[in-house]
């Protein structure tokens, strides 16, 4: 296998290509919006996204098995550094969240967005794998929708502190 096929499935195989992504789409909104975001915003979102994406691989198991076997072996080789990765990750993303802006409002959007990047991947009774929200027919999509807009559109604009022009109600 020549090196760059290797840095290549590297890149997949860890989640890069969607970690990578995410400063990229709240770019894309903030200049759309015409909307600065704060610097410190693609930091925590993209951290934030690290871990939902990481977290990911060590609990689709079942689906793991057939469509990604080889992913699925990297992954349970690397469990317990991805679980620590996770819970660090979102720890950091959390406190610089709320220590940068201690409102209200945020603490309840990182307080939402914290439990549906849990739960989206995690059951709240170990034994029920059906009882996360992937694992929900219709759930699985409105859940991962308002994740990823709470995350890459609301949390950036609320604080911004400015209102969207009519482009974003269109």
């Amino acid at each position: 296998m020549t090196l760059l096929k290797k840095i290549i499935q590297a890149f997949i195989l860890n989640r890069v290509h969607i970690i990578a992504s995410t400063p990229a789409i709240m770019w894309c909104w903030s200049e759309f919006l015409k909307m600065p975001f704060r610097k410190i915003d693609y930091f925590i979102i993209t951290l934030t996204v690290a871990c939902i994406c990481e977290g990911n691989r060590i609990t689709d198991i079942v689906e793991d098995k057939v469509n990604c076997p080889d992913d699925l072996v990297d992954a349970q080789k690397k469990s317990k550094a991805i679980r620590y990765f996770c819970w660090a990750g979102g720890t950091i993303a959390v406190i610089l969240a709320l220590v940068t802006e201690p409102t209200l409002e945020l603490a309840g959007l990182v307080a939402f967005g914290a439990a549906v990047g849990y739960f989206y991947n995690s059951s709240p009774v170990p034994s029920r794998h059906d009882l996360r929200l992937k694992s929900m027919f219709i759930v699985k999509n409105l859940s991962s929708g308002a994740g990823w807009s709470a995350g890459l559109l609301i949390f950036p604009m609320l604080r911004s502190h400015t209102q969207p022009e009519m482009t974003f109600f269109i």
